[in-house]
């Protein structure tokens, strides 16, 4: 099943404004949509001092980088970066940069990866890359329109063998039967929202989004859903997800995923018992093994945030745009697992966070109930 993002109308107002504000500051000719803005415009605003830039670094000094000189810096080793540099460079073509010279694919890529994976301003890395704040602009949006296509082959359910695997790995390891999935929400950090946010408000107070991931257990990202409000539910996100609505389609009968108590408990999704201070010996030990086998979502999690640091607060005042370049991290997370890209290294679980933690708010089913107590006189 492909990774699914919903998302708001942009403000195109302040949109407009900032866009105009990023032009006029390099004083030059952009082309967008085959529309160009005329350099005159500038004469109605005061112009502003360039910015001194950096000359070259793409093109002289990153290919003198040594193999842990570029992981540093860009957070993933060379052999990832060409992988999805060649997936995505038949359609990632030269960009014109407003009459100065084009900018090639690979710079463009490179670009997005500084990013992502930093916490720079954008002014900060136009002065590093040598371009102006719209041609990072410009290139990050172009990256992830070209990146967000691979999700489907990226970000996949798994087929019934790989679930079968999955299943007997985490037996293995944490004794719980025909498990295929540990699910999870985190929130992202967003600023810079126009208008009305109070709904992104979250529980601790700060604006974000909500991403909710099933993850396998070698920390796969297998379903990734983005956009809601950071006030929201978990188990409300859960249910507005098409994962809730395939679920009898998706996972077999007699197998699960597992989750922590703000989901409901469900025939295909295991949650822990409330705990009233009532819970028999074998319960409380069903609750444990449950919390230990969530650490691998919060593994992923925690490596999705620490890899690709953008992730961990994001300034932009388009949900939209939001909700895309957290979907390309999502991409580019399964792409370091896959090539087994110094995962460990990465990983900081001070990132992971759950900024709600709320109790379900829905009836947990009953036949689910009874399954629940059936694994449990198993385990025991």
């Amino acid at each position: 099943m492909a990774a699914r993002m919903i998302v708001d109308d942009e403000a195109q107002n302040i949109a407009i404004f900032n866009f105009l504000e990023e032009i006029l500051q390099d004083d030059v000719i952009f082309d967008v949509n085959g529309r160009t803005i005329p350099m005159a415009i500038s004469l109605f605003f005061n112009k502003r001092e360039k910015v001194p830039k950096i000359s070259d670094y793409a093109e002289n000094v990153i290919p003198l980088y040594s193999l842990d000189d570029f992981r540093q810096h860009f957070r993933l080793c060379r052999t990832t970066f060409e992988i999805v540099f060649q997936s995505i460079a038949p359609n990632l073509t030269v960009a014109n940069n407003g009459g100065h010279l084009p900018i090639e694919p690979s710079k463009q890529f490179l670009i997005f990866i500084w990013y992502i994976s930093n916490r720079s301003s954008m002014r900060d890395v136009a002065e590093r890359f040598g371009v102006s704040k719209y041609t990072v602009h410009f290139c990050c949006k172009r990256v992830m329109d070209v990146l967000l296509p691979l999700k489907n082959k990226i970000i996949q359910w798994p087929h019934n063998d790989r679930m079968v695997g999955i299943a007997a790995s985490i037996q293995q390891e944490r004794h719980l039967p025909n498990v295929v999935g540990i699910i999870d929400g985190t929130h992202i950090r967003i600023t810079n929202l126009p208008g009305q946010t109070d709904d992104y408000i979250n529980r601790k107070s700060y604006a974000s989004v909500q991403l909710q991931l099933v993850v396998d257990d070698h920390l796969i990202i297998n379903d990734a859903f983005v956009g809601w409000p950071g006030s929201t539910h978990d188990a409300r996100v859960l249910r507005n997800s098409e994962l809730y609505s395939s679920a009898a389609e998706l996972i077999p009968e007699g197998m699960y995923i597992i989750g922590d108590s703000a989901y409901p408990l469900q025939p295909w999704l295991l949650t822990p018992y409330r705990d009233t201070g009532h819970l028999t010996p074998p319960q409380r030990n069903y609750n444990k093994i449950l919390s230990s086998s969530r650490q691998v979502v919060e593994r992923s999690i925690g490596h999705l945030k620490g890899r690709f640091r953008r992730l961990q607060e994001i300034s932009s005042p388009s949900i939209s745009t939001v909700c895309k370049l957290i979907m390309c991290g999502c991409i580019l997370h399964n792409f370091c697992i896959l090539t087994d890209d110094d995962i460990e290294s990465y990983i900081n679980l001070d990132a992971v966070d759950d900024a709600n933690n709320f109790e379900n708010i829905f009836h947990n089913n009953l036949d689910a109930a009874v399954l629940r107590d059936n694994i449990v006189a198993i385990i025991q």
